[in-house]
């Protein structure tokens, strides 16, 4: 959506492809719930009732998700794309990953979320980069501006996410 905006189509990929493909998340949540039911202890019944109780609201949050991807989202997104694919100036990407880089961030930001992610204090990040606590803050200050990220898990995640660091080496 976020290249829909900026006027960039992507030559693989149409919001159809992903539409197409909606999970049925009634019958993978069901297949849970009977898992969980037969392999649970026997003589814990209050633990088993919370959990089911859990997925069951869970199981409506993401009916809810789903009703308003397939009602909202999807054709605000096709409409988006016929939109940009009458005008003069469309701009073309061949693949969506093209667009997941982090053009945000400078090579010393990612040196610092690298090892934020590895759970590394703001002192041990300055001995190993060879630059001052204050410089490491500024960094993390910055980094947490540009990605919009404001806590240390969530830097793991991004991480995590971006391939920066594998699960392995998280402290």
């Amino acid at each position: 959506m976020d290249s829909l905006l900026h006027g960039v189509l992507c030559r693989t990929f149409c919001i159809d492809d992903f539409s197409g493909k909606h999970p049925a998340i009634n019958a993978k949540v069901k297949d849970l719930k009977d898992i969980i039911i037969r392999y649970s202890p026997q003589n814990n019944t209050w633990l088993l009732s919370n959990v089911l109780l859990d997925i069951i609201n869970t199981e409506e949050d993401l009916n809810l998700h789903c009703r308003i991807e397939d009602e909202l989202f999807i054709p605000a997104v096709k409409e988006a794309e016929s939109r940009l694919k009458c005008t003069s100036d469309v701009n073309y990407r061949e693949s969506i990953e093209e667009n997941n880089s982090l053009p945000l961030l400078s090579d010393r930001e990612k040196d610092v979320l690298i090892c934020v992610a590895k759970g590394m204090s703001n002192k041990e990040i300055a001995e190993q980069l060879y630059v001052s606590v204050n410089t490491v803050s500024t960094h993390r200050r910055n980094i947490s501006s540009k990605l919009d990220i404001h806590t240390s898990a969530g830097f793991v995640i991004y991480a995590l996410a971006h391939k920066l660091v594998l699960l392995e080496d998280i402290k």
